[in-house]
């Protein structure tokens, strides 16, 4: 980071509801600051015949990528940097990521900038906790009928036989259900099998009645909500989908292919579902405010190391991030049942 970031002209007005336009000018000379690093970034990226990757002479490198690509590098760092300076001295309190434009760009000269970013809007919360002691003191019977255990058996058969490539289903014996895991006998499988059914649909119900107040929730309360939020939590949603997509082995324009639509089709159909979840997400952090509550320390690191030994590459504030609103969500959501 330059110790001596000189940026001016910084001025800040709101663009609409709940988002803020910072506009304004970091110097050439702070701007040149960053040219080593600039060129450093881009040569560990670039693949030169006869050159090592992150070993390119600047002349070769400039030569094959151009002035303008490590000026344009050298403008992204020194926004990075500029941006939480600006926000703490003006006050501002973002939310998600803000968009960055570059208005000027040019070679000894000033670099020009525009950032539109989210602000905490104002929330209005109805008698929320009224609203959660009617919907949880809803009592639901969650109970596991003998013909769903023998259908959950069927199914492991079929996967197995599948699996080998066989037609016919594997007889389910004392030696089958032994392969299958730590079970005794077929009728130590079938309870403990009946026990995970039982599991998994009190699991089902518990996250239907958190949806039943989430809602109840949301359609009470008054929130003006930004835009740029609705949109970052649409695109965390489809490169969430896009993974699961790639995984089962399709590409994610394979499936548009084969359901007959576009992402522009996708993109509407899911923007109601993410301004909901923007919008619970927001009600949620407001209710932690209101009610004091968030996790242990302990349980915070606990599954931030968890996360970082599958994901050592992940940038460790923003797990931090991930873990405490998570683990405040569940809390949340403890104490509204309570």
């Amino acid at each position: 980071m330059s110790d001596n970031m000189e940026y001016k002209n910084i001025k800040v007005e709101d663009d609409k509801d709940s988002e803020v336009k910072i506009s304004g000018e970091i110097s050439a000379d702070s701007l040149n600051s960053y040219r080593e690093r600039a060129i450093k970034n881009i040569s560990t990226d670039v693949e030169i015949k006869g050159f090592r990757k992150g070993k390119v002479p600047e002349d070769v490198l400039i030569k094959n990528v151009g002035e303008m690509s490590v000026l344009q590098e050298a403008a992204e760092l020194a926004l990075s940097d500029a941006y939480p300076k600006i926000i703490l001295e003006h006050k501002i309190e973002p939310l998600g990521h803000p968009q960055v434009s570059i208005t000027k760009l040019a070679p000894k000269e000033d670099l020009g900038f525009s950032i539109t970013t989210a602000v905490m809007p104002k929330v209005t919360l109805p008698d929320y906790k009224t609203i959660s002691k009617k919907i949880s003191s809803e009592k639901e019977e969650v109970k596991i009928e003998d013909k769903e255990v023998e259908e959950a058996v069927t199914n492991i058969q079929n996967s197995i036989a599948q699996g080998k490539g066989e037609k016919e289903l594997p007889e389910v014996s004392d030696e089958f259900v032994k392969k299958l895991g730590d079970f005794k006998n077929v009728e130590d499988f079938k309870k403990k099998l009946k026990e995970n059914l039982m599991l998994e649909k009190e699991r089902l119900a518990k996250d239907k009645k958190r949806n039943r107040i989430a809602d109840a929730i949301i359609e009470k309360s008054k929130i003006s909500i930004p835009k740029l939020l609705i949109d970052g939590e649409l695109e965390r949603m489809l490169s969430q989908f896009k993974a699961d997509i790639e995984q089962s082995g399709l590409t994610y324009d394979k499936y548009l292919t084969e359901v007959k639509k576009t992402d522009e089709d996708i993109r509407k159909e899911w923007m109601p579902i993410a301004e909901k979840k923007a919008k619970l997400q927001l009600i949620l952090n407001k209710i932690a405010l209101e009610e004091k509550v968030k996790p242990e320390e302990d349980q915070v690191k606990k599954e931030m190391e968890h996360i970082l030994s599958h994901h050592k590459d992940a940038p460790e504030e923003r797990v931090r991030i991930f873990v405490e609103t998570m683990l405040t969500n569940e809390k949340v959501f403890e104490f509204l049942e309570k």
